[in-house]
């Protein structure tokens, strides 16, 4: 199971780490091709020394995904995977986000919900923080299925 996918590379990179100052307050749902972020100098993950990471790993992530019900269809293979771009800004806060694949649109809109809520370690490039471009792929099976999340993972 893949947890994040960069851009032009394989590696992973899980760093420890304190929390930012996103991890109480989610950012605004933006899409990245706003006019504010046009030429944006956010740079690749793949291009940078330490790309970003979620705090607590991709996995707190997808525990913050709440999919609405949908009601009867049928199930695909890629069905319960989404995959987002996101720039994650100098603070760690989520700058922007879209969709690159989703099943439906709910589930495509859950899953950024729960990126722009959640906390980022920032990259590094050069030993100096940077805004990243990163691709992310979380799994977000369940129709409407409620997920226990502790008060710790969402910076409660």
């Amino acid at each position: 199971m893949r947890r994040l996918v960069l851009p032009f590379a394989s590696v992973l990179v899980f760093l420890p780490g304190c929390q930012s100052a996103a991890s109480t307050v989610a950012t605004p749902l933006v899409s990245c091709a706003d006019a504010q972020f046009e030429g944006s100098r956010a740079r690749l993950a793949a291009d940078v020394d330490v790309p970003p990471e979620p705090v607590g790993g991709v996995r707190a992530v997808q525990e913050r995904v709440r999919i609405p019900r949908e009601g009867p269809r049928i199930a695909t293979p890629d069905g319960r995977f989404v995959d987002l771009r996101a720039v994650i800004d100098t603070t760690g806060a989520v700058r922007c986000s879209d969709v690159l694949h989703a099943e439906t649109e709910a589930k495509g809109l859950a899953a950024r919900r729960a990126v722009h809520a959640s906390p980022f370690e920032p990259g590094r490039h050069e030993g100096v923080l940077t805004d990243v471009i990163v691709d992310l792929r979380l799994d977000v099976r369940g129709e409407g299925t409620p997920r226990v999340v502790r008060g710790d993972q969402i910076g409660l």
